[in-house]
């Protein structure tokens, strides 16, 4: 038989708080301000006494959605109402959040995991998206798109050791897809 106690983490001043991810002690998500904005947080069960800590934000809007180790990712808008990527290494509390960026028309970017360094999820190119992976410790970091089965639209949901899952879609059919980061086809 399981028992447990509930923990309250609370929240960044404001009324609601969310989770949405956990790796070992570390608890991230997004919690309310007292002024009521969203801004992605990170809570360190073995430390309450430090508290939900506020990871800031590109401009407005921020939730962290994955974590690996210390090294949070998530979403945030910038001032332009798009949707940009970031890192934050609890590590490095001094670098701040970290915009991984856009590339052409992208206007939004979801972010889904984070292992090793390597953060996945999905990239918004007007109607169609795409699954692409980011190394957070490459030589030249950038996105790379990671492809679509149908040619139509991806997303890559999780990454463990190198391998990205997720979907691929288009009107009507589903399909999940694998891809080894280590392998060059």
């Amino acid at each position: 038989v399981l028992a447990a106690t509930v923990q309250d983490l609370g929240t960044l001043g404001g009324e609601s708080s969310v989770a949405t991810a956990i790796d070992g002690t570390i608890v991230v998500g997004r919690a309310q301000t007292a002024s009521g904005a969203w801004r992605a947080f990170a809570y360190d069960l073995a430390d309450p006494g430090t508290g939900m800590v506020n990871l800031g934000t590109l401009g407005g809007f921020s939730t962290a959605e994955a974590v690996d180790g210390t090294l949070v990712t998530g979403q945030a808008n910038v001032p332009r109402h798009e949707y940009h990527t970031f890192v934050y290494d609890l590590a490095d509390p001094a670098a701040g959040m970290v915009d991984l960026g856009h590339r052409g028309d992208v206007s939004i970017n979801n972010t889904s995991d984070v292992d090793q360094g390597v953060v996945v999820g999905q990239r918004v190119f007007g109607t169609r998206t795409r699954a692409f992976a980011y190394d957070t410790q490459g030589a030249n970091p950038h996105p790379v798109s990671l492809g679509t089965v149908f040619g139509h639209s991806s997303g890559a949901t999780a990454i463990d050791d190198g391998i990205v899952v997720g979907m691929s879609w288009r009107v009507g059919q589903d399909h999940p897809f694998a891809v080894d980061l280590a392998d060059p086809d």
